[in-house]
């Protein structure tokens, strides 16, 4: 197989979550081109997303010793830093990431969500926003853009990116996050009527008919009702 073939490759298992394959192919083109950055590149993701970290750490150090200009092996060792609750390494580490790369979706979220964790809640937004100026469709962007504004308190934006993320991810985690947005964004007897439809909705795994009779709901609450359940 050739190099470009194996990257391809490579790259494909990546995104699937298969290290393992992944890992064998890197290994492949290190022993082939032991001093190519990019390989051990790969290596520092494979060997993170199993959980290897001591040798993703050494992976990520080897592919920026070959080549200084790559900013994932910085991410991959923010992660690890971050793992480790050694906060300020990890923080630096994302930083040198977003200043090599940094209209990268997985750089630019990486810094975003350290910054976030730091506490420096506006630069983090500022971050995320950038970060969909060029991906609007980033899932991750706008979950940890949801997460930014739910700290700032600035509930009606956090409303809206947690509903944008619910649109990306219909999973039940996806759902608990919003319904923790309404319960912010609204009054307590609010949120517990949308609990209430949304559990159904979702236990039931039908649309349910919004029919509240009696109850003379706010024109925005209605529509957002009605996008929650309906989708």
């Amino acid at each position: 197989m050739q190099m470009k073939a194996q990257y391809d490759a490579a790259r494909i298992l990546l995104g699937q979550k298969d290290y393992r394959e992944a890992l064998r192919i890197y290994l492949d083109i290190v022993h082939q081109f032991p001093k190519d950055g990019r390989a051990y590149q790969g290596l520092s993701q494979c060997y993170f997303g199993l959980r290897r970290f001591d040798d993703a750490l050494s992976a990520s150090n080897k592919a920026i010793q070959l080549d200084e200009n790559l900013a994932m092996p910085h991410v991959v060792l923010a992660y690890v830093y971050h793992y480790w609750s050694d906060y300020d390494k990890a923080l630096a580490e994302a930083h040198r990431a977003y200043a090599l790369l940094p209209e990268l979706d997985e750089v630019a979220n990486c810094y975003g969500a350290l910054l976030l964790g730091a506490g420096r809640r506006d630069e983090s937004i500022a971050v995320l926003q950038r970060v969909l100026e060029i991906h609007p469709e980033s899932e991750l962007a706008h979950k940890n853009l949801a997460l930014a504004y739910r700290e700032k308190k600035d509930f009606p934006k956090y409303l809206e990116e947690a509903k944008l993320t619910y649109n990306y991810q219909r999973t039940l985690g996806a759902a608990i996050d919003l319904l923790i947005a309404y319960e912010q964004r609204y009054a307590f007897a609010w949120a517990t009527l949308v609990i209430i439809f949304l559990l159904g909705a979702w236990l039931l795994k039908a649309r349910i008919l919004l029919v509240i009779p009696a109850i003379s709901l706010s024109q925005n609450l209605y529509a957002d009702l009605r996008f929650l359940i309906e989708g």
